[in-house]
């Protein structure tokens, strides 16, 4: 049947990840919820199921270090597969 042919051939977007870009821009949107303040997603880095927030400014820098859990629980709920498990701030 024609049909099977056409099914194998979608099965395999199936399993497209989505861009960086997209993870982001998604860690920036979690970031302003948390903080009520712009992120820019270049300055964010998604690796190995780390979370790297570049930063200059020592109070974010604690901020983030203390709503760590929060943020990861965010997360968690918009990368449902691969939910990142570490935030580190440099």
């Amino acid at each position: 049947m024609p049909w099977d042919k056409i099914d194998k051939f979608l099965e395999r977007f199936t399993v497209i990840k989505p861009s960086k870009d997209w993870a982001k821009e998604e860690i920036a949107k979690v970031l302003k919820q948390v903080f009520n303040m712009e992120f820019k997603p270049e300055d964010i880095e998604f690796r190995n199921g780390t979370v790297f927030v570049k930063t200059s400014n020592a109070v974010l820098k604690n901020e983030i270090f203390m709503r760590k859990n929060q943020i990861l629980e965010l997360l968690k709920q918009k990368f449902s597969k691969h939910p990142p498990f570490d935030i580190r701030v440099g």
